[in-house]
Order: structure tokens, then C-alpha cells, then sequence
């Protein structure tokens, strides 16, 4: 009867290790079953205390892998349209980036904005279209309203590039007020949104008129050149070269060509670990709050009343 309380004891000391293990469920029924073993028999007969020492280097507990797992996942970044977050939770804001585009939607020779978008859509990215107002309602109105209307469901952002992209540095104010009102009533017809920016063509205004325009001028910092090289390569080339976190690029989306660039553009960015946003994203992100009559050409730096190519002949 003592052998076998000596086995029953040490059996005891055995569960309790296991339940330390983890394997609380199986090992509390044993625990159970040699708890009531043990009390019968104290019952019927007067066992003498024993004690039984179990070395903890002798017990193995199996090792847990869920806080380790989730603290190495918790550094990982996760890139592309989702975002780039980084491992305190928040984004990256070194690999944040704008595409914008002019002049769409699309003439009657192209279909570039809706394979941009394509692209954009496919990869789950966001960007920002400057629309002509005549473009949307004019040109070719049933075609290019409905491109106007699916920008607006993918979640796009849509700017004014004025009506007719006239050159405001050589209008009256009462002349470029017509301009941008047409141009945002064109896009809020057809979207009903609300527009928020706009981009002067050619990147200026005039001194004169500047001050009564009711929106953040938005500008760029990289600078494709696509409408002149007409060229992918060189669209993709000089947006790699060039591009850095809060970047603004220029690009436009009534040309066959500059669809091909972004073609190769927005998985190569994705890739590198861009999220691709909307500007006013971009400037949300970055802490900036967009001023009417502001100039702006990325998200690093401070708006200015001057726009950087005045005088230049952009």
C-alpha cells in the first residue's frame, strides 16, 4: 500500500507539472481521478506524509510561439495600395507618394485615362486627376463622363484644371473666377462631389488674380515630361530617378503612351514599398493644412504665394 501512495504522490506531482505545460484540460481530469484515489485510500488507512522533490531542470514546457510570431509580424511593412505602415503602427512617411494627372479625360484618338485607371484599380492605389472641364462635357461627352463618373467610384480625386485650360496668367479675375467655376461645375455635374483644388495650367497665375482663387493650387516636384518624349521609358525612367516620400508627379492622361509608363510605374512603386495616395492624402498625412491661393509642389515643404515657375515659360 506505501509503493503504490508513492506512486499515486508522484503521479500528483507529474500532473501538476503537465498543467503548467499548458495541458490543462486532459491533465485536470487525471488530477481529478488521483485526487479521489488518494482520498479513499487516506480514508481507510493513515498514510504518512511524503515528499516528493521534482527538479525543474528535469520538467520541459513546450515553448510559445504566438508572442514571438506576432512581434515579428508587427515589423514586417506592408506595402503597395493598402499602405505602408511601419512597426510603431503608423505610415511610412518616406514611401508616400502622389501621381496626378492633366488634361483627361480622354480624346477621341485614346483611351489612356481608362487604362490608367485600370492599372489603379488593379493594384488598389489611389491618384489625383485634374480635370478639363470641356474635356468631360464636350469632347466626348458620353464616353468621357462615365470615365469622369468611375474615377469618382474608384475613390479617386478630382481637381479642376479649369474649363478650357486657359492661361490664367493672361486673364481678368472675373475671367479666371469664370474658368475655374465652369471647369468645377462640369466635374460636380457628372460626379456630384465637391471639388477642393485645382492646378493652373501651365503651373501659374497672374499676381493680379491669384489671391481671389478659392483653391489650393496643387503643383509637382517630379516632372514626367511625357507630353514632349512621348516616350515610356523615359516617363518610367525619370519618375524612378526622381521620386521620393511626399512627392507630387506630373503626368497626363490623355496620351496613349503615358498609360504604358504607368503600366510599368505602379507595380515598380508598389514593389519598392509606395503607397500611392490622393494629394489632399498626401498632405493629410504629412500634417499640412491646404490654403486657398497657396501654391504647393509636394508634401515636404511649406505652401508659397510664388508659384516656382513664374517667369519661366512653363
Amino acid at each position: 500500500m506505501k509503493f503504490l501512495s508513492k506512486l499515486t504522490a508522484i503521479g500528483l506531482a507529474f500532473s501538476l507539472a503537465a498543467g503548467l505545460a499548458g495541458c490543462q484540460s486532459s491533465n485536470a481530469e487525471t488530477t481529478s481521478s488521483a485526487a479521489d484515489t488518494t482520498s479513499a485510500a487516506a480514508s481507510s488507512e493513515s498514510i504518512p506524509d511524503l515528499e516528493v522533490t521534482i527538479p525543474l531542470d528535469d520538467v520541459t514546457l513546450p515553448e510559445t510561439t504566438a508572442a514571438s510570431a506576432e512581434s515579428e509580424n508587427a515589423s514586417e511593412s506592408t506595402a503597395g495600395g493598402e499602405g505602408t505602415t511601419a512597426a510603431n503602427g503608423e505610415v511610412d512617411l518616406s514611401k508616400v507618394v502622389a501621381l496626378t494627372f492633366d488634361d483627361g479625360p480622354d480624346t477621341k484618338d485614346t483611351s489612356s485615362s481608362n487604362r490608367i485607371l485600370d492599372v489603379l484599380e488593379q493594384y488598389g492605389c489611389k491618384a489625383t486627376f485634374f480635370v478639363q472641364g470641356q474635356a468631360a462635357q464636350d469632347w466626348l461627352p458620353e464616353r468621357n463622363k462615365a470615365t469622369v463618373k468611375r474615377e469618382a467610384d474608384l475613390g479617386m480625386e478630382i481637381g479642376t484644371h479649369t474649363y478650357s485650360h486657359a492661361d490664367l496668367r493672361k486673364l481678368s479675375a472675373d475671367e479666371v473666377a469664370e474658368e475655374l467655376s465652369k471647369g468645377a461645375q462640369a466635374i460636380t455635374d457628372i460626379t456630384g462631389g465637391e471639388v477642393t483644388l485645382m492646378r493652373p495650367p501651365y503651373g501659374e497665375t497672374s499676381a493680379s488674380t491669384q489671391s481671389s482663387i478659392p483653391y489650393p493650387m496643387i503643383l509637382w516636384d517630379v516632372d514626367t515630361l511625357d507630353w514632349q518624349s512621348k516616350d515610356p521609358q523615359s516617363i518610367y525612367d525619370i519618375t524612378m530617378d526622381q521620386i521620393q516620400g511626399g512627392s507630387i508627379v506630373l503626368m497626363h492622361d490623355t496620351m496613349n503612351t503615358t498609360a504604358d509608363a504607368v503600366e510599368m510605374i505602379v507595380p515598380k512603386l508598389i514593389e519598392e514599398g509606395y503607397q500611392l495616395v490622393t494629394v489632399s492624402e498626401l498632405f493629410r498625412l504629412y500634417g499640412v493644412d491646404l490654403e486657398p491661393g497657396y501654391y504647393y509642389c509636394n508634401a515636404r515643404e511649406a505652401g508659397t504665394t510664388v508659384s516656382p515657375f513664374s517667369g519661366s515659360g512653363q
